[in-house]
């Protein structure tokens, strides 16, 4: 489904003048979907908590799919800033679908991530932000506070993040070759293309908030990662079933590891929050070392940086001159592209 700016509610009549007009739909898809689509009524009422979806070829009332939900029922302050997130940031509008029923979607979809994994970044942002006081409810004020400037961050990581990159130069072509579902498939699933990987996004906004760090170093940085699942692709594993689960933990990046629940029938990405937790603190270590500090945003991690920054504190011209200040001004080397 196509994000609009705004909801519409529209009469049969009028959805049926623009289904019609739409060039975008093959002629014969038109004809196929005239007399095989079943009207569905959405509904949600500002006197009442619940919601629920009516199908015109049948007498009961559905439960409605999360994102579904995350995407129009704008009563609740967190799924309107999801969607405001989405339809603001050019990236996300191009590749979140709004009416997916599941967190992660199948590798023939031409998006990325489901409207509900979104809406998961925006209340894990909200409920761990420094000023969220768990007893107390939060207001629309303090959902947009906490999540404030997340469009730079999704823009950031688009136009930094070798993946989020290549699929952001395609995403007005109308036949790219590849579908982001094939290209999140590609040795074992990426990470960062699935709901486990929003959820590691909302961390390290979350760190940026914290720490101090551009969203643009953040996303620099996690470009280094190696975010695939699997040194190898998921073709080339045995499928002998007294073979299979020793190969996939054998090719499975250290990385990533604990997000992998084997059985016989294949493997599946873990996206608990406590996953997402494990996974956010071994990046953490990795990017920036533990301590990490944040001074006049210069960054100083790890253990054996603490003298350099007893300099800093005492001393901070130190850097802007002779050797140390050569060497600030040093061209980057080669990232390491091992997780």
């Amino acid at each position: 489904m196509r994000f609009s700016t705004a909801p519409t509610a529209l009469t049969g009549a009028a959805r049926s003048r623009a289904f019609s007009s739409d060039s975008e739909i093959d002629e014969a898809k038109k004809e196929a979907l005239k007399y095989n689509a079943v009207d569905v009524k959405i509904v949600f009422e500002d006197s009442r908590p619940d919601s629920h979806q009516d199908f015109g070829d049948c007498g009961k009332a559905k439960t409605i799919a999360k994102s579904l939900i995350a995407t129009f029922d704008v009563r609740d302050g967190r799924n309107k800033r999801s969607r405001d997130l989405v339809l603001n940031t050019p990236f996300l509008k191009a590749y979140v679908d709004a009416t997916a029923s599941n967190v992660n979607l199948s590798a023939k979809s031409r998006k990325i991530w489901s409207m509900s994994a979104i809406r998961m970044f925006v209340g894990h942002v909200v409920d761990h932000h420094h000023d969220a006081a768990p007893t107390q409810p939060v207001t629309r004020q303090q959902i947009d506070e906490a999540t404030a400037n997340a469009e730079a961050f999704f823009t950031a990581l688009g136009t930094h993040l070798p993946q989020l990159h290549a699929l952001d130069e395609v995403k007005d072509v109308k036949d790219p070759g590849v579908t982001a579902g094939q290209y999140g498939d590609l040795r074992g699933g990426d990470i960062a293309l699935r709901g486990v990987g929003v959820a590691i996004f909302a961390r390290a906004f979350l760190y940026c908030q914290e720490h101090g760090v551009s969203f643009k170093d953040m996303a620099l940085k996690l470009a280094t990662l190696d975010w695939h699942l699997l040194s190898r692709e998921r073709e080339e594993l045995p499928r002998e079933p007294s073979l299979y689960a020793g190969a996939v933990q054998q090719a499975v990046l250290p990385m990533w590891a604990h997000l992998v629940a084997i059985s016989e029938a294949g493997y599946r990405i873990r996206s608990s929050s406590e996953d997402a937790n494990t996974a956010w603190s071994k990046i953490e270590a990795q990017l920036f070392g533990v301590p990490t500090f944040v001074v006049d945003r210069e960054i100083f991690w790890g253990l054996d940086s603490t003298d350099m920054l007893i300099d800093y504190l005492s001393t901070p011209e130190k850097f802007a001159r002779g050797e140390l200040a050569r060497v600030l001004d040093l061209p980057a080397g080669v990232p390491s592209s091992r997780a």
